[in-house]
């Protein structure tokens, strides 16, 4: 789910108590958008758009952020209701209520400027009197599809459910590509490691820390932790500073590799209905909730669409809608993440088509596995940035 959407009137906000002067723990729940269609070779695009301009140089260690990973495809009209796509959280900055995507691919805070054309109902940063920007600061998104946005950069106070984060970098576009113009999205929250930013300062790359990062510096949360329950046809949520209790013994973590500033691992195994598959290439990647598909080796690919009657073209497969696809396993050391057929089954490839697209995807075109949406909505996911040991944990289930 590196993924933009639109959010109805009424902005849901769950909200666990804070006690008086006292870190706090909270939950930001997802609003969908009731008008999206899915089309899965524009996410399948939109995913390649966003990750290989990483993939290029993904062996350097001097990797620089070129991508937010949002870019954005005109869908054309399918049949699929997305109700488990395309959602957005409600972010107060400065008294302003966005509308952002809450992306663990990207660690940008950025928001719609004043000087950007109008396109349907939307919130531009509107500058207090005395706000100015901050001297000599820019930044500038390119993605891979030469889609991008650009502008300057604010220090603001930003709230997101009950907690306000102080001297916040926001980035503030005063150019963005046409596309981002239709988006109904307002902008997008940043979660993955602060190193990859794209803030520069005289034009050096002067990294700006993320909201997560900041919240933590401030010791507004209790824990260096974030959960997120996405769901199947139906609205998540990203909990803040605690682990929900009821998944606490159940929760399997795995060692987190941030080199890239992403939130990398690597999984055990992976299985097809049940029955382990191994694989010629290695299964690291990353947890992306901004990439809605699956994207993995393509000797596993191949072996789950046996049989099902797939069809590779144009480097994706698509499979007779009427096909009862197998459910998938990640292993992650003690726990197994299955994923239902179901979910696999991400839409008709048009409106009205019988042939349908798979929420699997060969990852050959990168050099890197993306776990994207159709993976994290099968479990509860906790992204454990602890000084030294950041790790993911996992539960079955969301």
């Amino acid at each position: 789910m590196h993924y933009y959407l639109a959010i109805t009137a009424a902005l849901a906000v769950g909200v666990v108590a804070r006690p008086a002067n006292k870190p706090t723990g909270f939950i930001i729940k997802q609003v969908k958008n009731p008008n999206f269609h899915r089309n899965g070779p524009a996410e399948f695009a939109k995913a390649l758009n966003k990750w290989l301009p990483y993939s290029e140089t993904w062996d350097s260690p001097a990797i620089e952020r070129r991508g937010d990973g949002s870019v954005v495809t005109n869908p054309a009209s399918g049949s699929g209701d997305g109700a488990d796509q395309e959602y957005l959280c409600p972010v107060n900055i400065n008294g302003q209520v966005f509308k952002l995507d809450f992306d663990t691919g990207s660690s940008d805070l950025w928001v719609r400027g004043p000087t950007i054309p109008a396109s349907g109902s939307h919130t531009a940063f509107a500058p207090k009197n005395g706000d100015n920007p901050i001297p000599n600061e820019t930044w500038n998104i390119t993605y891979g599809d030469k889609t991008g946005a650009s502008g300057i950069v604010y220090s603001e106070t930003v709230n997101v459910g009950p907690v306000a984060v102080t001297k916040q970098a926001v980035e503030v576009a005063t150019s963005i590509s046409p596309t981002f113009q239709r988006d109904p999205a307002d902008g997008l929250l940043g979660l993955a490691f602060s190193g990859i930013n794209t803030v520069k300062t005289n034009g050096q790359r002067t990294p700006q820390n993320t909201f997560f990062q900041n919240a933590i510096t401030q010791k507004i949360l209790n824990k260096p932790v974030f959960g997120v329950s996405l769901k199947y046809k139906a609205a998540g949520s990203y909990d803040f500073g605690f682990v929900r209790s009821t998944t606490n013994t159940t929760l399997a973590y795995t060692p987190v590799d941030r080199s890239h500033g992403f939130w990398g691992f690597t999984p055990s195994g992976v299985q097809i209905g049940g029955k382990a598959v191994s694989s010629s290439s290695s299964l690291t990647g990353i947890a992306d909730t901004g990439t809605t598909l699956l994207l993995l080796p393509d000797d596993i690919v191949a072996s789950y669409y046996q049989g099902t009657g797939a069809a590779l073209a144009n480097g994706h497969y698509t499979f007779p809608c009427s096909t009862t696809l197998p459910d998938f396993q990640v292993v992650i050391g003690a726990a197994t993440i299955t994923i239902p057929g179901k979910f696999i089954n991400y839409d008709t490839v048009s409106k009205g088509s019988t042939t349908c697209f798979g929420g699997i995807q060969p990852s050959s075109q990168l050099k890197m596995n993306i776990y994207g949406d159709i993976f994290l909505k099968a479990a509860y996911v906790v992204f454990d940035a602890t000084v030294g040991a950041p790790k993911l944990g996992f539960a079955p289930g969301s």
